[in-house]
């Protein structure tokens, strides 16, 4: 980002001096307790210098005093993405994310003294239709809770005859197209000191049976947080920790018809809620096609009935919102969803479902090429999920890719790095190898925000291949490629060693195979590791564009310009790129450099005639738009091929005549 303080002509630096005496004005309003006060003139001081050092988390600390927690940490934000290695803005945020928190705390259990008496433990559960998976959820909680509470909704197999076989207590529920409901029914017939809640298709093992119990009986929270265990082909973690065992209180109860959460009123009532590594196991199924559409369309009909009876609920709006985007009515769920994003209120606790909601709207802004609204929501997004790495990740991954702010990408993803690493980052990220994900993440950024030597050192520190090719590698890699058999190649290869021979060759069977991100990647890493003259940027160009990145498109197109700087195929793809970026001016730019250079080549005739007949120009008109430009700004050998084009279309006009002959020694 450029500094307020270059280039700056006088009237600018006596902005700069008002602005500073703003600033110092702020500071004594801080002092004096008037944040009110101090809070409109750092807004004052932010709408002509939004990157002056220090003033966003100065801001900050004056919204955090009025009580306005959401705006404070997107000041912190602010202040990162201008100054991503300020330590103070870093801490402010994670000081202010865990005050949201309302005393969570994370614990683990001394279990070497048994407590006098252990708390009695009503098991809760609602069920239909579960006897395939009822004997086993049973029998592994039987020993350890003092009454068991099922609430059928409407089975029609065994599920019933079984619960009775374990003694457990039934009760009847007419289902009425809310989970929450038939939850809070099974809470009104318990009696026990805590309640653990499960599904007919959850289960414990021993270890986490013994750590519940030492949970109930430690009286450290009153609401614990375990983490759900799916089983499937292969184990993850998935979803937001939940609640899953907390004392039986009143006025504690669950909300929203689906995506039950007994949080909400745990936390209106100031209890604690204690993180725990306890693990609560589920099989998890998989549905086909059809199925899962079906089950997604149950639950925007659940939602929508919900909504309908509270229409004001901001938490059903973004579930039906989320949903909505489940069945690819995209445009349906940015129009319910963006609102609530640009005006979430301070008492809105992040969860997973914003989250989605976040990425719906991003990706719909990139969409719609709105890079200004992205700036701003990829700022509350990390604001409000500042300790999740993923977030960080997507954040600079849309930074990067969809802003074009390598420098910003390159920090997040360095912040990314340095937090703990939950198994539901790795999943929502679709790696087993968050390091190495990070790794070609930023070394790409780096290259990009022109940062050659740290890209080199990210990647001779922390490039874990180390393995040798056997003789003949290159020769039986070449052959496949030729064959057209890019996978075979890729095995081949992998795990690439840092080898710009081996990276170059994964690049090209990465292309080979359509798979443009990772053909990215691997080029990206080339270029790295090799000299400007020995790149094909033009390749990396592709990769670059192919995979939904225009903006690292133009910026590689614009380094390899720097070593050929009329190359044909680079000028066409950063017009192009430019072009979808809706950056115009710079679109014609490309495009008219390519043809001046190479008045016949026919690619260069084609971009432009197709770019000036959408904005309603000749080529010849756009041509001498771009020859006066380059004049104005002494780029006098272009400026004079593009006069000379200008003449040799209309001998008549007299300016570019006279403007061409004047320019021909300054060429």
């Amino acid at each position: 980002m450029a500094s307020p303080y270059s280039e700056t002509t006088p009237p600018q630096l006596a902005e700069i001096d008002r602005a500073i005496e703003l600033v110092q004005r702020a500071n004594a309003l801080m002092e004096q307790g008037a944040f009110s006060e101090a809070v409109v003139l750092f807004d004052q001081i932010l709408e002509s210098f939004p990157d002056l050092p220090e003033v966003n988390l100065a801001a900050a600390k004056a919204y955090f005093r009025l009580g306005e927690r959401r705006k404070a940490m997107i000041g912190c934000i602010n202040e990162l993405v201008n100054d991503p290695q300020n330590e103070r803005a870093l801490h402010f945020l994670y000081e202010m994310h865990l005050s949201r928190l309302v005393r969570g705390i994370r614990l683990e259990f001394n279990r070497k003294t048994p407590p006098k008496r252990w708390p009695s433990i009503s098991l809760v559960m609602i069920v239909k239709n579960e006897e395939a998976h009822l004997e086993r959820c049973l029998d592994s909680v039987k020993d350890m809770v003092s009454e068991m509470i099922i609430v059928d909704t409407g089975s029609t197999d065994r599920t019933v005859e079984i619960a009775h076989a374990y003694g457990a207590k039934v009760y009847h529920f007419d289902w009425c197209d809310d989970f929450a409901a038939a939850r809070n029914e099974s809470l009104k017939h318990a009696t026990g000191e805590w309640l653990l809640m499960m599904d007919a298709d959850n289960w414990l093992e021993p270890e986490d049976k013994n750590q519940l119990l030492w949970a109930a009986a430690s009286g450290k929270a009153d609401v614990y947080l375990c983490k759900q265990l799916d089983w499937n082909t292969e184990t993850t973690y998935r979803g937001s920790p939940q609640a899953r065992l907390f004392r039986n209180l009143p006025g504690l109860y669950y909300q929203s018809a689906l995506h039950e959460n007994i949080l909400p009123s745990a936390r209106k009532l100031g209890l604690t809620i204690a993180l725990t590594e306890i693990k609560i196991q589920h099989i998890k199924f998989i549905l086909d096609a059809a199925k899962l559409r079906q089950k997604r369309e149950r639950n925007l009909n659940v939602l929508r009935k919900a909504l309908e009876k509270t229409p004001d609920n901001l938490e059903y709006q973004v579930l039906v919102g989320t949903a909505l985007d489940e069945l690819e009515q995209h445009e349906e769920a940015f129009a319910m969803l963006e609102p609530i994003l640009l005006n979430l209120p301070d008492h809105y606790v992040p969860d997973i479902h914003l989250r989605q909601a976040y990425v719906i709207v991003a990706n719909a802004y990139i969409r719609k090429l709105e890079f200004a609204k992205l700036d701003h929501l990829l700022r509350q997004m990390v604001a409000d999920f500042p300790d999740s790495v993923s977030v960080w990740v997507g954040a600079g991954s849309m930074y990067l890719n969809g802003l074009g702010r390598p420098e910003v990408a390159l920090e997040f993803f360095g912040h990314a790095g340095r937090l703990p690493c939950e198994e539901e980052d790795l999943e929502n990220l679709g790696t087993k190898d968050l390091s190495a994900l990070l790794l070609r993440l930023q070394a790409r950024a780096a290259l990009y925000a022109g940062k050659i030597d740290r890209a080199r050192e990210l990647l001779t520190h922390g490039w874990k291949s180390g393995r040798r090719f056997s003789a003949g590698w290159h020769e039986k890699t070449q052959a496949l490629l030729e064959d057209g058999k890019h996978q075979e190649a890729l095995d081949l290869l992998n795990p690439v060693p840092l080898d710009p021979d081996a990276l170059k060759l994964a690049g090209l069977a990465s292309m080979g195979a359509q798979r443009w991100a990772d053909a990215a990647a691997y080029l990206a890493m080339t270029a790295i590791l090799s000299t400007p003259e020995q790149v094909n940027w033009k390749d990396l160009a592709v990769c670059e564009f192919k995979s939904g990145s225009p903006a690292c498109c133009l910026r590689a197109c614009q380094l390899g310009l720097e070593v050929q700087p009329d190359h044909p195929d680079l000028l066409a793809q950063a017009g192009a790129a430019a072009w979808q970026l809706k950056d115009v001016g710079e679109a014609f730019r490309w495009f008219v450099h390519a043809l001046v250079v190479r008045p016949h080549d026919a690619l260069a005739q084609k971009n432009l005639e197709k770019a000036a007949s959408e904005i309603g120009m000749t080529p010849t008109e756009a041509i001498r738009k771009q020859a006066l430009i380059w004049t104005r700004d002494r780029e006098y050998r272009l400026a004079y091929l593009a006069w000379e084009q200008v003449v040799a279309c209309n001998p008549m006009d007299q300016q570019a005549v006279q403007l061409h002959h004047m320019l021909r020694s300054l060429a």
